[in-house]
């Protein structure tokens, strides 16, 4: 009975290794054909992607001297931009008080201007119209009398009853 257990342990051994050289064989299979496909891709990626790698390398070389000159053309404009900036607010500051200056001017003379006008106005209305009014006054109280003289005459009687009319109370 011994010898049977060893008969179907060695039996079941073979069948075992039997069975394991077959799944070897399949791994070996499935290997190979994954070696062949990473081979086709190896292959494509040095045919297509390598040559793409390549020029990105001296593209890469070319642009960099290119790309600090930009940079630094950049950086000195930024730097000549900020000092014209500067100067121009220095100059419209400048400018707006010279401005400011010229406003206060001009409304200093408008306003002396006006006074003149006035002063004139009075001096005028002093100088000529005051003769005038008086003139007119001394004209008009001459009407008066002139009229007044004409009237009496007018009124007078002939007979000289006038006077005692004019006393009479």
């Amino acid at each position: 009975m011994d010898n049977t257990y060893l008969i179907i342990f060695v039996g079941l051994t073979a069948v075992a290794v039997v069975i394991q050289m077959c799944i070897l064989i399949a791994l070996f299979i499935t290997a190979k054909r994954a070696t062949a496909k990473l081979d086709a891709l190896i292959a494509q990626f040095n045919v297509r992607v390598l040559p793409v790698m390549d020029n990105l390398g001296n593209l890469i070389v070319d642009l960099g001297p290119k790309v600090r000159v930009i940079s630094t053309n950049l950086v000195e404009t930024t730097e000549t931009i900020k000092t014209q900036v500067s100067k121009l607010n220095v100059a419209l500051t400048e400018i707006t008080a010279k401005a400011q200056n010229q406003v206060d001017r001009a409304e200093q003379l408008v306003s002396n201007t006006i006074n003149k006008v006035e002063n004139t106005a009075t001096v005028l209305q002093n100088a000529v119209l005051s003769p005038v009014h008086q003139v007119a006054g001394v004209i008009n109280g001459l009407t008066v009398g002139v009229t007044s003289l004409f009237n009496k005459r007018r009124r007078q009687p002939p007979n000289g009853s006038g006077a005692d009319d004019e006393l009479f109370i």
